[in-house]
This record gives structure tokens, sequence and C-alpha cells, in this order.
């Protein structure tokens, strides 16, 4: 039973999910909108339980003096802070004015800001070696990533003010990015979509057991 009944809901759940996708009676409907509120409620007992064990590791940390700890304490008392405001402001924590809200925009947001302008430079620093000519392929790779960059730019329209419509950089860029590459993302999309049915069939009927646990259980705890 320790294996069987959790492969058991997973089966029934899925099951029942999927048929209300090509089912649309009340029957079917029905248990599927209380299985996702439930999934929904799990999903925040799950956050709940995510932030406890965030606070308890940083705080063991802190009380250890482990390296880096003045930065978990700053962790944890952003979390507290946060979490103290939203509480005591309600269900309206979101709306201008609030506490919740100016952590938001003062702290948070600049700091996300902050993040995605470094990741720029990794980006671009990532791309430059990927885009090395060392073949054909690459040429091809390096000479479209330019024309799509100039090409979204005014730079890219100045250069080629004076060649005709179709040759300047922002149709040729265009281009690009309405038929190579939606080409490319649509087959990425499929074969994606193909992955995800696999895995969960075999989630389903009970092939991989990731919810299970460990499969090397002790002699005798099949039945525990």
């Amino acid at each position: 039973m320790r294996r069987d009944g959790p492969l058991f809901v997973t089966f029934v759940a899925a099951l029942v999910s999927l048929v209300a996708f090509f089912v649309p009676h009340a029957l079917v409907s029905g248990p599927a909108d209380a299985l996702a509120g439930t999934a929904v409620v799990v999903l925040a007992c799950g956050f709940v339980l995510g932030g406890i064990q965030l606070v308890r590791v940083n705080l063991d940390a802190v009380v250890h003096r482990r390296e880096g700890w003045p930065y978990r304490l700053v962790l944890v008392v952003a979390l507290v802070a946060t979490v103290a405001a939203g509480f005591v402001e309600g269900p309206g924590f979101a709306t201008a004015g609030t506490r919740s809200r100016w952590i938001y925009d003062t702290v948070y947001a600049p700091l996300a800001a902050s993040i995605l302008a470094l990741l720029a430079f990794f980006v671009v620093a990532a791309a430059f070696r990927a885009l090395r000519v060392r073949s054909v392929a690459t040429a091809l790779l390096a000479g479209s990533a330019v024309m799509v960059l100039l090409g979204r730019v005014p730079l890219g329209a100045w250069l080629t003010a004076a060649l005709p419509a179709p040759l300047r950089l922002p149709s040729l860029a265009g281009w690009i990015l309405d038929v190579p590459q939606a080409a490319a993302r649509r087959a990425l999309l499929m074969s994606a979509a193909v992955g995800v049915i696999a895995a969960g069939f075999r989630i389903l009927v009970g092939i991989d057991r990731p919810h299970v646990g460990n499969d090397d259980l002790p002699p005798g705890s099949e039945g525990a």
C-alpha cells in the first residue's frame, strides 16, 4: 500500500482531469474542478512549508555564523517584514499606498531590474562565444543574429535607408522572425509537447514514480 496507494490516486486524478478536457459533462467536470481546487490548496501549503524551511535553514546559518550569514539575515528579515506587512494590510495589500506595494516598488522592482541588467552582459558574452564563425551553420546563425539586432533598432533603418524596402534591415529582421524563427519555434514547442505527453503517460501508468519516493525500499516495507 505504500506504493500502490499514491499510484492509484495519481492514476485516478490524472484520468479524471484528462477526460474532463474531452467530455464536457457535469459528472466529469465537477470532480475535475474539485481536484483542481485541491491542487491549489496543496500548492498553497507547499508555499507555506517552503517559506518555513527557508527561514529555518537561513536562521540556522545565522546562528552558527556560517559563510554568508549577513546576507542570509537580510533575506530572513526581508521575508518576515514582507509577510507581516501583507498580513497586517489584508486583502488590499497590493493596492497603491500600502506598505507591501512600497516594498515592491522601492525594493524588489529595482533589485529585479538590476539583476536583469547584469544578466544582459552575461547574455552578450555568451552570445559572443557561441557565435564565433567556425562553419557555415555558425556563419548563418551569426549573420541572422546581427541582422535581427540591427533591424530592431533605429540604427539598422538608418544604415539601409538607401536600399529598396524589402532589403532594408527592419524588413529582413521581420522576415527572419516571422518565417524561419517561427518555424523553428513551433517545431521546438511541438517536440516539447510530445515530451510532456510521454512523461505524463509514464507517470500515469506508473512507469515513472517520482511522487512515491525512493524505489530502494527495505524488504518487507511494501505493505507498510
